[in-house]
């Protein structure tokens, strides 16, 4: 069955203007505590987030939404919201079959398999989901994602205005552990395909991440023999299940290979809380 998308409009300087086909989505929850969080980050998004109503929520969980409970709780803090609440199994990769159950660091951090199984799906499985074929971009938000105070545009109305591909929050530096041998897996893609980067400026310093608990993309450019092939190299190596290679790493070199800057951006004026991470722009 093709699936159907109701057909949003908005006023721009007086002209009806067709809403991109976007999605929003989230992936829910490893205990309760995580949950305490989401729901009071899903009641704060549908109070604080203009463009928030004007998008399917489309929230993937293992099973752990199930209880008519959560599901009740959650739809309560949601509001008038388009939730979608879409059960599915994680699909591991190579690596983790010799991977230890936890992945223990010398920093003091523990990473467990559903953790390492999570940087995988928002690596390469969710881009192959069949409910989410039919868009065109989606904006991703962690259960612990906070959007503190009024946001008045729309992120994805953004992106499909201004040509931009990817939009992120920040780049941060990820511990030399959990990206060990990413870097030489990505410089053989590089060799081995011939590819130029687009923006060797990302690579230029060590390890570093876009902060992809709030990104935005056109997922053009994760559906393509580019990336295909890229996130073969990297998943091929084993890294993401024995060392932690996250999503964060992956989606940076992505971008770093084939996106042009000026087809990117930054959203640096959103009110944003995210663990140890605040933006708070000034007014």
């Amino acid at each position: 069955l093709r699936t159907k998308i109701k057909k949003v409009w908005i006023v721009r300087c007086g002209t009806f203007v067709q809403r991109p086909s976007g999605v929003i989505v989230f992936l829910c929850c490893a205990d309760e505590s995580e949950f305490r969080d989401f729901v009071a980050s899903i009641s704060m998004f549908q109070h604080n987030v203009k463009a928030a109503h004007a998008y399917p929520i489309h929230v993937y969980h293992d099973g752990f939404l199930a209880p008519a409970e959560r599901e009740s709780a959650l739809r309560a803090a949601a509001g008038p919201l388009q939730l979608r609440l879409e059960s599915f199994a994680f699909e591991q990769g190579p690596g983790a079959e010799k991977a230890p159950l936890r992945l223990h660091t010398r920093d003091g951090h523990s990473w467990s398999m559903g953790y390492r199984n999570m940087c995988r799906f928002f690596s390469r499985q969710i881009f192959d989901r069949a409910e989410l074929k039919s868009y065109d971009y989606v904006w991703r938000l962690d259960t612990d994602s906070f959007l503190f105070d009024t946001l008045s545009y729309d992120p994805i109305d953004l992106l499909h205005r201004t040509g931009k591909d990817y939009g992120y929050m920040t780049i941060l530096a990820e511990p030399d552990e959990v990206v060990a041998g990413l870097a030489e897996a990505y410089a053989a893609y590089l060799t081995s395909s011939g590819v130029k980067e687009a923006q060797p400026a990302l690579t230029k310093a060590k390890n570093r991440i876009f902060y992809t608990n709030f990104e935005v993309t056109r997922l053009g450019i994760w559906r393509n023999d580019k990336y295909a092939a890229l996130f073969r190299a990297i998943d091929n190596a084993g890294g993401i299940y024995t060392s932690r290679w996250g999503d964060a790493a992956i989606h940076l070199l992505n971008v770093a290979a084939h996106v042009p800057a000026e087809r990117t951006v930054r959203f640096d004026d959103v009110p944003y809380w995210h663990q140890y991470f605040v933006n708070a722009p000034a007014e």
